[in-house]
């Protein structure tokens, strides 16, 4: 019975925090691949902004340190998740180089990032996780 549970709660969890697909947006064929392009940096700065496709982080608003199942043995916070995400799209996107994914980041926080942040989207760059 808890086996049943934990896999209902951990289906849920997926499905309510899954966004809507951010490779769709590719539609502008003009942006080259590489984040030294301002116009893709631009574009993934607008797209991380409340509401944006890459917005990752306002449905897990009051809930970032909420333990979720990744894969078997696997736990993390929906935090982790979200950068995890956002690093992985980046990648998707188009971004050349792991340094440039979070120097975008770091521009769109205004601060330094911290060591978590870090970690978890060169994680989602290298697509660690879906291994």
């Amino acid at each position: 019975m808890k086996q049943i549970i934990t896999l209902f709660l951990l289906l849920f969890s997926l499905q309510s925090y899954s966004q809507p697909n951010y490779l769709s947006y590719r539609s502008d064929s003009s942006i080259q691949r590489g984040s030294d392009n301002p116009r893709l940096r631009k574009r993934i700065l607008r797209q991380t902004k409340p509401g944006g496709r890459l917005d990752f982080f306002t449905p897990i608003k009051d809930k970032e340190y909420e333990a979720v199942f990744v894969k078997p043995k696997v736990i993390s916070t929906n935090l982790c998740i979200a950068l995890y995400k956002w690093g992985s799209a980046n990648f998707d996107l188009g971004v050349n180089t792991v340094d440039d994914a979070l120097s975008i980041f770091q521009e769109f926080k205004g601060r330094k990032l911290n060591q978590r942040e870090t970690d978890y989207i060169k994680m989602g760059f290298n697509k660690e996780l879906d291994k």
